[in-house]
C-alpha cells in the first residue's frame, strides 16, 4: 500500500494515527470494530455508499488524522473513499470461535511489535475489522 498513512514507519516519516490514540489514551487501541460508537470510524452494514465520507468524520481516529485521503490506499479500489481495515488481534472482533489469544486492547500488551499488523488494505471498507488466521488450516 505505497503511499498509505498507515504503512510502517520505516517506509514513511509519519506515525500512525493509532500510535497517538494510544498515547493519549493510556495506552489503549483505537476500536477496530467500524460498527461500534467509538470506532477508528463509523460504517454500518448497509450503509449507503455516499456516507463513507461521514463515516471518516464520525470516527475516533479523525481528529488524528482529518485528511480523508489518507484512509485510501492509493492504488485501491476507484470511487472507495476508505479502503483500509484493522484486524481482528488489535482491538477488533470478538466474535471469532476458539481465537486465542484475544484481541490486544493496549499497545503495552504487544509482543514483537515488528511481526504484527494493524491497518490492511481490503479494496473497500466492510464492517467490522479483518480476520486473520494465524497457525493453520481453517474450514
Amino acid at each position: 500500500t505505497a503511499g498509505g498513512l498507515f504503512a510502517s514507519r520505516g517506509h514513511h516519516e509519519r506515525p500512525s494515527p493509532n500510535s497517538k490514540v494510544a498515547s493519549d489514551y493510556d495506552g489503549r487501541l483505537v476500536n477496530a470494530n467500524t460498527h461500534d460508537n467509538d470506532a477508528w470510524v463509523q460504517w454500518e452494514p448497509g450503509q449507503p455508499e455516499e456516507t463513507k465520507e461521514e463515516a471518516i468524520e464520525n470516527g475516533a481516529l479523525y481528529r488524528y488524522c482529518p485528511d480523508k485521503r489518507l484512509y485510501k490506499c492509493p492504488s485501491g479500489i476507484r470511487g472507495e473513499v476508505v479502503t483500509y481495515s484493522i484486524i481482528n488481534a488489535m482491538n477488533g472482533h470478538l466474535a471469532i470461535p476458539n481465537a486465542m489469544p484475544g484481541p490486544v486492547k493496549n499497545r503495552n500488551n504487544i509482543k514483537n511489535a515488528s511481526s504484527r499488523v494493524v491497518f490492511l488494505d481490503e479494496g473497500e471498507l466492510t464492517p467490522s475489522s479483518w480476520t486473520i488466521y494465524y497457525g493453520g488450516f481453517r474450514d
